[in-house]
């Protein structure tokens, strides 16, 4: 006899989100004496197997995750105890006064793009040393008023803005007083870049040339370690009094009884009318004289990708350059600063790649080097391309290859010739 299967389901609520459901089957002609069994009778079923199963969860609408604040919120945060403070406000609050009493000074360890946000607030009246922060002062007229009201503008100057909302409204209590004058060695693009160390080096300067009486020299802990080692032998050298140096750390707001900005002149020393003055400043105090013999051809090419990524060059391109030239490649990341000086300031020639490479090693060449070799990659195009450079630093020539004929030269077979 046939046993047909019923798919007679009976769904037993065990929980809310939990049922059971019952398979039956229909019981014999012998078990009912009838010819059909469960017909209109659920009672003659027998349940042959039980099977629990969940229900499907309705969806629960859940919130959506807090944004993380912006500038703007932050401004908005305060904008009734900080009054009409925005970017295109922020210079309204400012001051171009380079010293002051009663300093709060704070760093801020994030790094937008190639530049840090640092900035000097009066404790009375709480305004800006516009001075102590590049995008107030050496940058305003570049960016600020060329960028006018708009995204670029607000990008750049509502960080600015919510770090002097901070200060504008901090309590003098919470920030740690240090009883000293200083100075900073610090500028907004200290994390390094040829900006920085342009900074960095007419700041040096300008403090060995006369140092001020009773201060001490300001040292951000994370600048870039090059400039950090510069520090270190100036202080070997007795060029700077080590017992003067004050090291600060990032995201802490100190407060100073004076603090003088020493403002840099210059965004970039490269073709500048400083260039010249750095370099035989770096070549008096910095120079080892007793390494007289030379180094020969010296290559410092951007090989991987550093606080940006442009002018990155691919290996195929980088031995191509150095056997053409028979030159030495060195990083400065694993020598140091120091060594790097020394090294460069004997090469006879210098093959680099454009960009901060070039622009801030330039200065440690001596005279004796006759050849510059500047390799650029298309990235790099809107620096290069139709515009005049210098084509001489002290005796030597310099010469702009494009990093992408090299290599279509190369793989033709015809012989590279960068003159």
């Amino acid at each position: 006899m046939k046993l047909v299967v019923l798919l007679v389901t009976t769904l037993v609520t065990l929980a809310p989100r939990v049922a059971l459901v019952l398979f039956s089957s229909p019981l014999s002609r012998r078990e009912l004496g009838e010819e059909h069994p469960c017909e209109g009778h659920s009672s003659r079923c027998r349940v042959v197997a039980a099977r629990r199963i969940r229900r499907r969860r309705r969806p629960v609408p859940r919130p959506s995750p807090r944004p993380t604040p912006s500038p703007t919120s932050f401004l908005h945060h305060f904008a009734g105890r900080v009054p009409n403070l925005s970017a295109d406000t922020l210079l309204d609050f400012c001051d171009n006064v380079r010293q002051a009493r009663n300093v709060l000074y704070r760093v801020q360890s994030k790094v937008r793009g190639n530049s840090i946000d640092v900035l000097a607030v009066r404790e009375r009246p709480r305004r800006c040393l516009a001075p102590s922060n590049e995008w107030l002062s050496l940058l305003r007229n570049m960016y600020y008023k060329t960028w006018g009201p708009g995204q670029q503008r607000r990008a750049r100057y509502e960080p600015v803005a919510s770090m002097y909302a901070r200060l504008a409204l901090m309590n003098r209590a919470d920030a740690i007083f240090i009883n000293a004058s200083v100075v900073p060695l610090i500028t907004s693009f200290s994390t390094g870049t040829v900006h920085g160390f342009t900074g960095f080096w007419l700041i040096l300067m300008e403090w060995c040339r006369a140092p001020r009486e009773n201060a001490r020299l300001l040292i951000y802990e994370r600048s870039d370690a090059g400039m950090l080692e510069i520090v270190r032998h100036a202080c070997n050298l007795g060029l700077v009094d080590r017992n003067r140096l004050t090291y600060i750390a990032p995201d802490v707001t100190y407060l100073f009884p004076s603090l003088e900005v020493i403002p840099s002149p210059e965004h970039n020393m490269w073709g500048s009318a400083h260039q010249l003055e750095i370099s035989n400043f770096v070549h008096r105090h910095f120079v080892d004289s007793s390494q007289s013999s030379p180094s020969g051809s010296v290559a410092v090419l951007k090989t991987h990708r550093g606080i940006t990524g442009q002018g990155v060059l691919k290996k195929a391109s980088v031995d191509a350059i150095l056997q053409h030239h028979r030159a030495a490649l060195i990083d400065p990341a694993i020598i140091g600063e120091f060594a790097l000086i020394n090294i460069l300031a004997r090469a006879t020639v210098f093959v680099t790649s454009w960009g901060t490479v070039m622009m801030k090693n330039m200065i440690y060449l001596g005279d004796s080097c006759t050849d510059i070799y500047v390799y650029h990659t298309a990235d790099f195009a809107s620096q290069t391309l139709g515009r005049h450079h210098p084509t001489r630093f002290r005796n030597a020539n310099i010469r702009y290859i494009a990093v992408e004929e090299i290599a279509l030269e190369n793989e033709s077979g015809s012989t590279y010739n960068p003159a």
